[in-house]
């Protein structure tokens, strides 16, 4: 046993003389060095990193809407930097067999700039189809299935079929933001709640010609280029003006109460929209702003982006 103490004595006593330094290797194949006597902790996050592509990480967190009776809790996922683009449509819906057009927006001139004249319906289209391309598990299902091959020509009036469509979070693939998961994004996540900047009136700041396109500084009119203002505390562009964003959920009033990865209700009228567009007043580009539409409804101020679970 004599001999076991001094030996691992000995082990110990070599690397401190000799091992100065730690290198580690990150997953993008560079390396950071450190000198170990100067190190005075190391910690490792257990949120795996976002997926390829223009998307950050969303810790999950506890918030309330401005209300003060609307709790939620929700958990962390990914979400897309920026807008759809008109490239990344098109990318997708090329040939398509829902009679979507793959080259929709009025908006042209740039592929950069955001689809638009896209409907709920379509985004639910294209977001399982670009799963599906990406070798994902869709998250969409339309009477048990999931490949938007099989599932006709896309409606241009109320459809219940269309409207009865299954979201399964559990899975890998991409999908609309919920409501309150767009919210939370919108006003920063942790990072603004750790910087007291919650509840700013913008998405990521006070003043909105910093952050957004809108009426008072859209000249000429019409959409721009994803991310050509300033981000918010979690890097997300354009989440206040240039477009409104289709979420998940059907509009509904909130009913106080406290909430864990809320989806909203089971049915209704109307999908539910947020952040306002390139010719909104201030006002609709609030962060507390709702807004809703028919799910079918293809105008030239809505588009959307995705997000996806942060465990897969």
């Amino acid at each position: 046993m004599k001999k076991i103490y001094l030996t691992l004595f000995i082990v110990c006593l070599i690397i401190s003389i000799f091992a100065t330094q730690l290198i580690i290797h990150k997953t993008d194949g560079t390396q950071v060095t450190f000198n170990i006597n100067e190190i005075e902790s190391i910690s490792f996050s257990a949120t795996p990193p976002p997926p390829l592509g223009s998307m950050v990480v969303v810790e999950g967190g506890t918030f309330q809407t401005n209300s003060g009776q609307y709790t939620v809790t929700l958990s962390s996922f990914y979400m897309s930097n920026y807008l759809i683009t008109q490239a990344e449509w098109e990318e997708v819906m090329v040939n398509n067999n829902n009679h979507i057009s793959a080259t929709p927006s009025q908006f042209v001139g740039d592929s950069n700039r955001p689809v638009e004249n896209v409907s709920w319906y379509d985004a639910i289209v294209y977001l399982n189809f670009r799963s599906i391309q990406e070798g994902l598990t869709p998250v969409y299902s339309k009477n048990g299935d999931t490949n938007p091959d099989n599932w006709g020509v896309c409606p241009i009036i109320r459809d219940g079929e269309w409207d009865s469509i299954i979201m399964n979070m559990d899975v890998n693939g991409y999908r609309l933001p919920t409501e309150m998961e767009w919210e939370w994004a919108v006003r920063g996540g942790v990072p603004a709640q750790q910087a007291g900047t919650f509840y700013t009136l913008y998405s990521g700041s006070d003043n909105i010609d910093e952050v957004a396109w809108y009426d008072g500084n859209n000249t000429p009119n019409g959409t721009k280029p994803v991310g050509t203002k300033a981000p918010n505390e979690l890097g997300l562009y354009d989440m206040s003006g240039n477009l409104w964003e289709w979420c998940w959920d059907w509009h509904a009033l909130h009913v106080p109460g406290t909430y864990l990865n809320p989806t909203g209700p089971d049915s209704g009228l109307s999908r539910c929209l947020r952040g306002g567009a390139f010719g909104s007043g201030a006002g609709s580009c609030m962060t507390v702003t709702r807004n809703y539409t028919s799910p079918y409804v293809r105008t030239n101020y809505r588009g959307f982006r995705y997000v996806r679970k942060a465990n897969s």
